[in-house]
């Protein structure tokens, strides 16, 4: 027993340091336009005029090299509240995040984009790393101060943004980063933990992308009536809301990582270099049983994430959508 407890410290601290990657869902647009399709109360904002940034002074903390990009309608031009939220959910994987000093601990999620994608419990909770939910709040806020000013273009678009952070915290590999078991697949190499982890987390991606896109495609599929069954939860904070969904996929990912461990042949789990995602790996000819496990939870995460997302969206609406025109910026 004397020689495992420094096995197990060496074991959390290369736990805790290993870099991790920041993308979630692969596909923010996708998952948003399925989680929006019933929305039908979105379609009354139309003709909305794109308009510039000026929210310099209260928008801050992002990358000093990032500008905000236009890549459907121009300024000037008309677009509807649907296609800013599709369109620019993923704004948050643009650059925004990088190349800042948000917190002491970014080295353990990455740097600062994966801080503010994710949120790890570590230590049965006594360490939480990352700070996706209150990056959830921020943008919500932000959107407030956008209807607020009559630029309901803006204010959608933070909303957008918003729903990025929330959607995040669906995923269950932003919650948990790999099984502790991976310390010693990769033989106490802090480069290989991270090869490892970065292997598995994104075929998980690539995966969830792969089939939900072939369901959406159909108009059908265990994954899309997922999304399309939730009903808005009841949402009055998107810090809280966050914070909820992450516990939630919290205690769904031992079960994922383990199953995904199991489903990806061993070329996958390389802790010598990344490996590029094949068609075999998504669409094996014979699956192993644990597909069937990762089908299971990652229908139960796209149902509760459109349940918050839908939940966040009916909060606006009650909240930063009936504001008067009259009313004036606090």
């Amino acid at each position: 027993m004397t020689f495992q407890r420094p096995l197990v410290a060496l074991a959390l601290a290369m736990a805790l340091l290993t870099p991790t990657p920041a993308l979630a869902w692969a596909d923010h647009d996708l998952l948003t336009r399925e989680i929006l399709r019933p929305v039908t109360w979105l379609n009354a904002y139309r003709n909305i005029k794109v308009t510039k940034w000026t929210y310099e002074n209260v928008d801050k903390g992002l990358n000093p090299d990032f500008k905000p990009l236009y890549i459907d309608k121009l300024v000037g031009e008309s677009t509807n509240a649907r296609e800013i939220l599709i369109r620019y959910v993923d704004e948050p994987d643009w650059g925004m995040d990088e190349k800042l000093e948000v917190s002491p601990l970014q080295t353990l999620a990455g740097g600062s984009k994966g801080y503010r994608h994710q949120c790890y419990h570590f230590l049965r909770g006594a360490l939480e790393v990352g700070e996706a939910p209150k990056r959830a709040k921020a943008n919500y806020e932000l959107a407030r101060i956008a209807f607020r000013k009559h630029d309901p273009y803006w204010g959608f678009r933070y909303l957008a943004r918003s729903i990025h952070y929330l959607e995040d915290m669906g995923q269950p590999y932003h919650t948990n980063p790999m099984r502790l078991s991976y310390i010693w697949d990769a033989k106490f190499n802090l480069q290989g933990l991270t090869t490892l982890a970065s292997n598995v987390h994104y075929h998980y991606e690539a995966f969830v992308s792969h089939h939900l896109r072939k369901q959406a495609g159909k108009g059908k599929g265990k994954w899309i009536g997922a999304i399309q069954d939730a009903e808005p939860g009841d949402v009055f904070d998107p810090e809280v809301a966050a914070s909820a969904l992450a516990d939630f996929s919290h205690e769904n990912s031992a079960k994922l990582i383990e199953a995904c461990d199991r489903f990806w042949p061993k070329r996958v789990k390389s802790t010598k270099e990344l490996r590029s995602v094949r068609p075999a790996d998504l669409e094996p000819v014979e699956p192993p049983p644990s597909y069937a496990d990762i089908d299971q939870i990652t229908a139960l995460q796209l149902h509760v994430t459109s349940k918050m997302v839908r939940g966040l969206l009916s909060m606006a609406k009650r909240d930063v959508l009936v504001v008067p025109l009259s009313d004036e910026e606090e």
